[in-house]
């Protein structure tokens, strides 16, 4: 144990060097690019962020302008969904920011980019990015299918891993090459383990099989996304995904049982956007530290947020409601519920039909 917290502290700092390093000489465009693709701690994306905001106000006003258009997607890109979780992250540190805020530049038009947004000042972008996560992209139908083929995809990819021998022998070859050539150390710090590379391998195949989506869809030219097309190969995918794994459910189960604790991963991947919103998940225990914002949104936000905390499909989201007396329903039928989630995670999910149909 004294080896070990000796190494700790080294790999620690290492890290930590490393981390600090990486932001500080990244330009705003190669932080949300890279960075912000990834899962983090609190601490280290409010580093993220902090840095980023700083960045940001020492840039030009062009620069401004097609950061902006970047990080708030007005062309849509290939991200996976701890895109968005960032994204709200920084825009809070950006709206509490005394740097910002005494920047004069910060809050002009070309900056809020309020002839496509509506928004004309730093709280009106976050007001409106918290209202597009919560409403399930209602105004922006194509990241919500986006985020459903993301979610679709890990689960397809994690189904397969498991179920192929061959896969799984992949997995723990990868584990066992990493035990011969890292250094002790190493190994002991990071507790490497097929859970680790079946995640690994689960999130590049979905950003693969993502982008091929968005570079299949989307006429870069015309800035358009082909919807209808892009929701039918959906329906298709999901339709023979749900076939398959209702066939073979029991033998995965069983599967998964028998490989043990150490092929468990706990993001769950089998649920994400089916039973599980890891957006709103993280957006609300975001938002449960910054109770300042949320009783500033406007009020078809907070709806939003009741119907979160509704299907129970959403850590912290009632916990959220009731923290700041946010209306919130239960839905006791189980039957009904179970419609309510199908529809509350399908491409043609509408926030006030939602509302109408399960909900008054």
């Amino acid at each position: 144990m004294d080896n070990f917290r000796s190494n700790a502290k080294k790999e620690r700092e290492s890290s930590e060097a490393f981390w600090k390093n990486l932001i500080a000489n990244a330009n705003p465009l190669e932080i949300i690019q890279t960075l912000f693709q990834q899962a983090y701690t609190q601490k280290e994306i409010n580093d993220v962020s902090d840095a980023l905001v700083e960045k940001l106000v020492n840039s030009s006003e062009g620069e401004r302008y097609i950061f902006m258009r970047e990080i708030l997607m007005l062309e849509l890109k290939s991200v996976n969904y701890w895109y968005y979780i960032n994204v709200l992250n920084f825009l809070i540190k950006l709206n509490y920011s005394s740097i910002a805020s005494n920047y004069s530049s910060i809050t002009s038009v070309n900056f809020t980019l309020s002839d496509n947004l509506g928004c004309s000042s730093i709280e009106g972008l976050l007001h409106y990015w918290i209202y597009l996560l919560f409403s399930r992209f209602n105004n922006r139908r194509d990241l919500r299918l986006t985020t459903l083929f993301d979610g679709l995809y890990r689960r397809l990819f994690k189904f397969y891993f498991i179920m192929q021998k061959t896969s799984r022998d992949y997995l723990k070859e990868m584990v066992e090459l990493s035990y011969y050539i890292l250094p002790e150390e190493t190994i002991a710090w990071i507790g490497y383990s097929p859970a680790n590379n079946l995640i690994k391998s689960v999130e590049n195949e979905t950003q693969r099989a993502l982008s091929a989506i968005i570079r299949k869809y989307y006429d870069k030219n015309k800035r358009h996304f082909n919807l209808n097309l892009a929701e039918q190969e959906y329906f298709q995918v999901n339709a023979l995904y749900n076939q398959i794994f209702e066939q073979q459910k029991e033998k995965y189960l069983i599967l998964q049982n028998e490989l043990g604790d150490d092929w468990s991963e706990l993001l769950f991947l089998d649920d994400i956007f089916r039973e599980f919103d890891p957006i709103l998940a993280a957006s609300c225990s975001i938002l449960l530290r910054y109770p300042q914002v949320v009783e500033g949104l406007p009020e078809k936000s907070k709806v939003q947020i009741g119907i979160a905390a509704s299907i129970k499909c959403v850590n912290y989201a009632k916990e959220l409601c009731q923290k700041h007396n946010l209306q919130y329903w239960e839905i006791k039928d189980a039957e009904t519920r179970q419609k309510a989630i199908e529809y509350y995670f399908s491409p043609q999910y509408d926030p006030d039909i939602f509302l109408s149909t399960y909900l008054t």
